[in-house]
């Protein structure tokens, strides 16, 4: 569900304090997609190398490192390599997941229990974005004047005409 909350929240985060436009943004998003893709190789052979249990490992926590450079990136280019690497470290995670379930689950059982963590997974790709969405509508203080000059020293037009005053 982590994954699914940062679906709306990223957007935002673009938009608001990097000043990225919408093409900017969806490309930067994209880039989980092409980590996933590009890295299942790589993820099969870290199951061979550390195992299941510590593929899984890793992989969750690359995935809690690349949250928090996505959380902090500081321009279009960091939060499209943060991405990425999210998408890299899920692909860790998934495929050490399934190995593990194939390991650790009887044959009779094991097709419940992927059917149950797929069952997560869907019902996380539904709430996250819900509960991610009421985050972002959540209303912030805006800061006034003093953090107008914050503002402006991180870019954008709008910024920059906060930092001006009101016209007079």
């Amino acid at each position: 569900m982590a994954k699914a909350i940062t679906v709306p929240l990223v957007p935002l985060l673009a938009r608001r304090t990097l000043g990225l436009d919408d093409r900017a943004i969806g490309v930067a998003l994209s880039a989980q997609g092409v980590g996933k893709v590009a890295c299942n190789f790589g993820s099969a052979r870290a199951i061979a190398a550390l195992g299941d249990r510590g593929t899984l490992l890793l992989g969750a926590g690359a995935m809690a490192a690349a949250t928090l450079a996505i959380a902090g990136a500081p321009g279009g280019a960091a939060l499209a390599a943060a991405e990425f690497a999210f998408g890299a470290a899920l692909s860790l995670q998934q495929l050490g997941r399934q190995s593990w379930v194939r390991v650790a689950v009887a044959a009779a059982t094991r097709g419940r229990a992927m059917a149950l963590l797929g069952t997560w997974a869907r019902a996380a790709s539904v709430l996250g974005p819900l509960v991610g969405g009421g985050v972002g509508a959540r209303p912030r203080p805006r800061g006034g004047r003093a953090a107008a000059p914050r503002r402006a020293a991180r870019g954008g037009a709008a910024a920059r005409a906060a930092a001006a005053g009101p016209a007079a």
